[in-house]
């Protein structure tokens, strides 16, 4: 049964709960110890599972004290900044003056409130995906596994994703409006560079030269330190004691059973030699997740070029497209965004023309030193120069001396309010006109955005490429 020692020794999915509270995490490993003996469908079944051997994860995560266990989560902060999940920053209905280049693998949702400078303060819904991702999600292709398909055309497609906004706000709650939960912009965008993910090919030969050493260095203390914990007369008592309750447990009182033994299992005396054991492996423990971390922050600082296009659908409005490319590099802690752009009117108003107006935005992203329980706040300072070419078009109408020159300044924190992946981006913007009035304005926006890759990226942190 040693194999099952280093199948389920993932101190990364155990430091999470360590790095809460002591109860949580003791209330934790005691659900996922619970989980597995409930796998077993007879008495004995569940007998055999009770044993550490058969499960030594929540056991050995059980002997690291709280402190330890934080700092395992902490050696292993997701460095990955932020992911453009909401809409254009010329939707009404936004939070951002920039759009990023990073978008979400599988699926991501944004809900939205705000203008930056346009004609109408709106709200927004935001969905943004991957067509492969969701693919292989449906199949329940573990995070990992979602890259084992490398099909040139499986490739290209992996490279493209969509996004589709939607105004929640035109319908009366009583009625039916055909103008309710509308689609007000659609986009698709092509990533020309782009390798930031730790499971693309090209990083594939670094993680087998991680996985044959840090890794097999961590799994060997592990072995070790349950091989002597195997021969301390209190856990062959405890393990005895333990065989017994489980098989005469009725299914009602499994888990009042097994939380007790699980707690008591906590409390069993230990020699000297196994708390070193114990330590040894913590080490070897925090120098693999260092390691790993060090290569996922080179993968996550690789620079990305996208090519995005944006099918604006706004309520009174003409319908515009937007041609967008976006890189994105490095810059010192933190990641710098530019953008390029060009919206283009799809039906040209008349005393228009056909190029509504340009724009170019930086933005810098950087993590704060303040981080929550969920992570890293993540700071914002943008600014964008939009040049509207002849004016703005309301009603098919052109707006009489509206053209001009627009320059934006933002501050933006996104705070991590899950584990799960949601965030509240809250920004404020100064700008030197609006759309339609040549007056100074300050401007607030806030939203909520969720990341559904990160309910799978678990098995990337605890399974190694």
């Amino acid at each position: 049964m040693r194999v099952s020692i280093i199948a389920t020794l993932c101190w990364i999915q155990a430091a999470a709960s360590l790095a809460q509270t002591p109860a949580a995490g003791q209330d934790s490993l005691a659900a996922l110890y619970i989980a597995g003996v409930r796998a077993g469908t007879t008495a004995e079944d569940r007998a055999d599972l009770s044993d550490p051997l058969a499960n030594s994860f929540p056991f050995l995560s059980a002997l690291v004290d709280d402190q330890l266990g934080a700092a395992v989560i902490h050696a292993f902060e997701d460095a990955r900044l932020t992911k453009q999940l909401g809409t254009s920053a010329s939707s009404g209905g936004t939070t951002s003056i920039a759009v990023r280049g990073d978008s979400p693998s599988i699926l991501g949702l944004a809900l939205e409130h705000g203008v930056i400078s346009g004609a109408r303060t709106g709200e927004s819904i935001t969905f943004r995906g991957n067509l492969v991702g969701l693919l292989e999600a449906a199949k329940n292709a573990g995070f990992v596994a979602s890259y084992d398909d490398d099909r040139p055309e499986v490739r290209a497609l992996r490279r493209i994703s969509f996004g589709v906004s939607f105004d929640p706000g035109n319908a009366e709650a009583t009625s039916v409006d055909p103008s309710s939960d509308r689609l007000t912009a659609w986009s698709v965008r092509a990533n020309l560079k782009n390798q930031r993910d730790p499971r693309d090919a090209a990083f594939r030969g670094r993680w087998t030269m991680l996985d044959q050493g840090e890794r097999l260095k961590m799994l060997a203390a592990a072995n070790d330190a349950m091989d002597i914990l195997m021969n301390e007369p209190a856990f062959i008592q405890w393990r005895e004691t333990t065989f017994a309750r489980v098989r005469a447990a009725a299914d009602a009182e499994l888990d009042a059973v097994l939380t007790e033994r699980f707690t008591a299992f906590r409390r069993i005396a230990r020699s000297e030699m196994t708390n070193s054991a114990v330590r040894r492996a913590v080490e070897r423990t925090l120098e693999y997740l260092n390691e790993r971390q060090s290569l996922v922050e080179t993968v996550l600082r690789t620079p990305l070029v996208v090519l995005e296009y944006t099918n604006n659908r706004p309520l009174n409005e003409p319908r515009t497209s937007d041609i967008r490319l976006v890189a994105e590099a490095p810059l010192l802690s933190g990641s710098l965004v530019a953008n390029a752009a060009v919206s283009l009117y799809d039906t040209v108003p008349e005393g228009a023309e056909r190029i509504r107006h340009f724009d170019g935005s930086v933005q810098w992203d950087v993590p704060l030193g303040y981080a929550s329980a969920a992570g890293a706040v993540v700071l914002t300072l943008a600014t964008r120069l939009q040049y509207i070419q002849r004016g703005v078009t309301l009603q098919n109408a052109l707006i009489p001396n509206t053209k001009g020159t627009i320059g934006v300044l933002q501050l933006k924190a996104s705070i991590p309010i899950k584990q799960a992946g949601v965030q509240l981006p809250v920004s404020v913007t100064w700008a030197n006109r609006t759309e339609l009035v040549k007056e100074k304005v300050v401007r607030g926006q806030v939203g909520i955005t969720f990341d559904f890759d990160s309910l799978v990226a678990k098995s990337l942190r605890a399974t190694s490429n």
